[in-house]
């Protein structure tokens, strides 16, 4: 099997989107996948049918405070579409998201991963490596991709292959209730070794002009998340750091104020 033969989705929420024109450079059979658009949806209502988690519920009423919580009601449609799209078939599948840029370079790569489609779960293009773990190089496949390992924790899956393995396993897990972003809930998975995942932390085959996802995004959003790659621990560490050094100029400067007081004192005598 060749990348010429394999099933290739892009999810999109418009009907005609501008990007699957220049995918068809590079995959001709390329196809449109409508999104399952669940931005603006009611929280407590997606709970209530079982699509996500009390503690999900609660990040989107209240806010998050971790990257792999969900940023918004849309990231739930992200998982949704997902899934209905790998439970569709059972072949390997190439999942794009509609504001992806892909290389001409990407065919090599995805011929080479066709070969050994027996020998992993998950594919991913472009892939942010936030957590290192140990990561050790892809001895059948070009330079530059990793085999996820357990402590691994990335980011952004606009560009996706799925062997059918992969593809069957994570339809099952995706039929959960969600409670984190599926870039995470991926990560998770390979780091408690349920999946085998590839990835490829380079931008020189697949990337995002943006990020968040425009599927996912808030109309009126600028389309970046905040949250990539901060910890909570460390702006915990950061946020004392700067109470403690505001209360030592503050005690600095009533010093300061103190000791010009006196000294006007002393000169008016």
């Amino acid at each position: 099997m060749s990348g010429s033969d394999l099933e290739v989705r892009v999810i999109s929420l418009a009907e005609n989107p501008k990007s699957l024109k220049e995918i068809r450079k590079i995959f001709p059979q390329a196809e449109r996948q409508a999104a399952v658009d669940l931005r603006g949806s009611n929280p407590l209502h997606m709970r209530q049918v079982g699509l996500i988690t009390h503690s999900t519920l609660d990040t989107l009423e209240t806010g998050r405070k971790w990257h792999k919580e969900l940023s918004s009601s849309g990231a739930v449609g992200i998982q949704q579409t997902n899934r209905l799209l790998l439970s569709s078939g059972s072949d390997p599948i190439l999942i794009i998201e509609e504001d992806c840029k892909l290389s001409n370079s990407i065919t090599s790569h995805i011929d080479a991963l066709l070969k050994n489609q027996l020998k992993f779960d998950v594919a991913v293009f472009g892939a942010n490596i936030i957590k290192t773990g140990i990561e050790t190089a892809v001895e059948y496949l070009p330079d530059g991709w990793v085999h996820g390992s357990k402590g691994t924790t990335f980011t952004l899956m606009h560009c996706v292959l799925y062997s059918p393995k992969g593809r069957r396993r994570l339809s099952e897990y995706y039929e959960s209730p969600q409670e984190v972003q599926i870039d995470a809930y991926v990560s998770m998975l390979s780091n408690e070794g349920l999946l085998n995942v590839l990835l490829f932390p380079k931008n020189d085959l697949a990337w995002q002009k943006w990020h968040i996802s425009t599927i996912q995004e808030s109309p009126g959003s600028f389309g970046t998340c905040t949250l990539c790659g901060l910890n909570p621990q460390k702006m915990a560490v950061t946020v004392d750091s700067l109470l403690i050094g505001g209360v030592i100029l503050a005690i600095v400067f009533l010093v300061i104020m103190a000791k010009r007081g006196g000294q006007k004192g002393q000169s008016s005598k």
